[in-house]
C-alpha cells in the first residue's frame, strides 16, 4: 500500500481541485483532460511498481521478515501472496482518482453503489478462490474485486462524460509496458 498511498493519493489529491473546479463549472472537457492526466500520471508511476513487487517479492520479504521462526517457506508464502496483491495495484491506484472524480461531480451514490457490489463479489471470490488458491487466492480476491470496481465505475464515469480520452490513456499505458518489462 505505500506506493498507492504516496503516489496515486498524492496525484488524485493534488488534482482533485482542479477537477472539482472542472465539475462545478460543468466543463466535460477540462474534466476529461484532467481525469485523463491523472489516469496516465498514476499508471506511469504504478505499473513499474507493480513490476518491481512481483519482481522483487520473495528479496524484499526475505529482507523484512526473515528471522527467528519466519523461515524461508513462510518467506515463500508472503511471497505470493504480494505478488497476488500487486495484480491490483493498477487498478486501486486508478479507483482513487475515480472516487475523487465522481465526488467531484456531487455524486457520492455512484461509488457507494459499486462499493457495495464489490463487497458482495469479494465475498464470492474469496469463497472460491481460497479453496483452490489458499491464503493467496484472498490476495488474488482483492485484487479482481478492484479490478472490477475500477472498471465498472470507469464505464459509468465514460458514459456520463462523453469519454475519458481513453486512446491516449491506452497510447500511454502501450508505451509504459514495454518499459516496465525492460526494467
Amino acid at each position: 500500500y505505500v506506493p498507492l498511498g504516496v503516489f496515486a493519493g498524492a496525484i488524485a489529491t493534488v488534482l482533485f481541485p482542479s477537477i472539482s473546479r472542472a465539475a462545478s463549472l460543468e466543463d466535460v472537457q477540462s474534466l476529461r483532460r484532467l481525469f485523463s492526466l491523472g489516469a496516465r500520471e498514476i499508471i506511469y508511476l504504478m505499473l513499474p511498481a507493480t513490476a518491481g513487487l512481483m519482481a522483487l517479492s520473495v528479496p524484499m520479504v526475505r529482507l523484512i521478515y526473515e528471522r527467528g521462526q519466519f523461515d524461508s517457506q513462510a518467506t515463500a508464502n508472503v511471497a505470493l501472496a504480494l505478488v497476488a496483491f500487486a495484480v491490483g495495484l493498477v487498478p486501486y491506484s486508478l479507483l482513487e482518482l475515480l472516487n475523487k472524480t465522481f465526488y467531484s461531480m456531487k455524486d457520492a451514490r455512484t461509488p457507494f453503489k459499486v462499493a457495495l457490489l464489490s463487497i458482495f463479489l469479494n465475498f464470492v471470490f474469496d469463497w472460491i478462490l481460497i479453496r483452490y488458491l489458499s491464503f493467496a487466492g484472498l490476495a488474488l480476491s482483492t485484487s479482481l474485486v478492484g479490478s472490477i470496481n475500477f472498471i465498472l465505475l470507469l464505464a459509468i464515469l465514460r458514459r456520463r462524460i462523453e469519454g475519458v480520452d481513453g486512446r491516449r490513456i491506452a497510447s500511454s499505458f502501450l508505451k509504459i509496458v514495454p518499459a516496465t518489462l525492460i526494467m
